[in-house]
């Protein structure tokens, strides 16, 4: 039996099938629906991207996206359906949270966004996210959308478009209810970057026929350990672009408190290797932390080849190998991508150790190592433009372009960030 197609070589077939790309030059958009999508893979698997970058290379070429109108039906076209979540980019505080101890939830168990709201439901924090104590769990799985219209923002002109849905499938991961408001959660049990913001509106259209009550979508992400919460407002009931953060809450498993003097200690402890121990490794261009510790906890339940890790993370081949290097930088994966005895170590470890490990592992790389002692020396936290001024005369990194830089940069910046959030007593 043959292999099946790639969804990225399906997508280009129906591409050049369809004559998809001067459909939407002539008329804005093009209609496909599922028994066309069939013919090349199951259309279920070919229409669900959570972020942008995973979109197939030929959607990306042309800044073209796709959204479900009816059951069995899609439109494509230059519509923006993705909006940055920035959790791991901001200042939010990490609250420690815990549940009673259960034999049938357990915190190092947590594999599926069921299991994960249900740890955050047991743990009582939605008395806080929904100002209310009481609070309802009230909406749960598969319906259909209902009729609706609403305009989206295009790429390009005209840059707006109506359009109209008619029972489309829509997925409620969960829906809470309380004496004054409806709160309807998209979640995801891996650190993703950006919301599909059709993940959240249809649903929030959907619940408009069941209440008058004001509705409050919830993106909730899962990934090591921690909770990232972000709580949206709707400006315009209408308008699919028109969510806005109105609040942001991240909970951690980790109830040990973890403070800037266990930091220095740690720092005190470790004794940085040689710069030349790293002249086989490319430096880190992987702002995403959280990502590579998903991927290393991946490869260590079952090695991947490196196709397989592409496609794990959604990205493009020189993004996945960004990715499986900087768990190489940090030692918890080998030259062949698979996992080391010090990545053994780290992903059976408890959360509060898996985290004074990979920041001890961080901190016995040279550069960090040298910006770590910055941080602590002065008590805060090095900036973007202060870390690529660093770079220039450093041994390994000085004799990369500015460009390239300032992509590290970045990086050893995110990283910091994370190391500084989870900061707490």
């Amino acid at each position: 039996m043959n292999n099946p197609l790639s969804i990225n070589d399906s997508w280009q077939l129906l591409f050049e099938r369809h004559a998809i790309i001067d459909h939407v030059a002539q008329y804005g958009s093009f209609e496909i629906n599922a028994r066309q999508i069939n013919t090349v893979r199951e259309a279920r698997l070919m229409a669900k991207f959570d972020e942008s970058h995973s979109l197939p290379q030929i959607f990306r070429s042309h800044n073209l996206s796709i959204l479900p109108i009816s059951r069995g039906s899609y439109t494509i076209g230059p519509y923006t359906t993705f909006q940055a979540l920035d959790y791991a980019n901001h200042d939010t505080p990490l609250h420690p949270i815990r549940i009673p101890a259960l034999d049938t939830l357990q915190s190092h168990d947590i594999h599926s966004e069921a299991e994960a709201l249900l740890f955050l439901r047991n743990s009582g924090v939605w008395a806080e996210i929904c100002g209310s104590s009481d609070v309802y769990a009230t909406l749960q799985g598969r319906r259909a959308s209902g009729h609706f219209q609403f305009t989206i923002a295009r790429t390009t002109p005209p840059r707006q478009a109506t359009i109209t849905v008619e029972n489309a499938q829509i997925e409620i991961d969960a829906g809470y209810e309380t004496p004054t408001q409806v709160f309807l959660c998209e979640a995801k049990n891996r650190p993703v970057s950006e919301l599909n913001i059709r993940q959240l509106y249809y649903p929030y259209r959907f619940a408009q026929t069941l209440t008058s009550k004001p509705i409050i979508p919830i993106s909730v992400i899962y990934s090591n350990y921690t909770f990232f919460v972000t709580r949206f407002t709707v400006n315009d009931p209408h308008d699919f672009n028109s969510l806005t953060v109105s609040k942001r809450y991240a909970y951690t498993i980790d109830t040990t408190p973890f403070t800037i003097n266990d930091l220095a200690q740690i720092w005190h402890q470790t004794q940085p290797a040689a710069v030349t121990a790293y002249n086989d490794i490319p430096f880190p261009q992987a702002d995403n932390l959280l990502l590579v510790i998903h991927l290393v906890k991946k490869i260590a339940r079952a090695p991947l080849t490196t196709s397989a890790i592409t496609e794990f993370l959604g990205y493009d081949k020189r993004q996945a190998d960004y990715y499986a290097n900087a768990g190489r930088w940090l030692g918890l994966l080998d030259a062949h991508k698979q996992i080391t005895r010090q990545g053994s170590q780290f992903t059976q470890a408890t959360p509060h150790h898996q985290k004074t490990q990979l920041i001890a592992a961080l901190f016995a790389t040279p550069f960090f190592y040298e910006i770590a002692g910055v941080w602590l020396t002065q008590h805060t936290l090095p900036s973007k433009d202060f870390i690529f001024t660093q770079m220039q005369s450093h041994p390994q990194l000085g004799a990369y372009n500015h460009t390239t830089q300032r992509r590290r940069a970045n990086t050893v910046y995110g990283w910091l960030r994370w190391v500084n959030q989870q900061l707490h007593d």
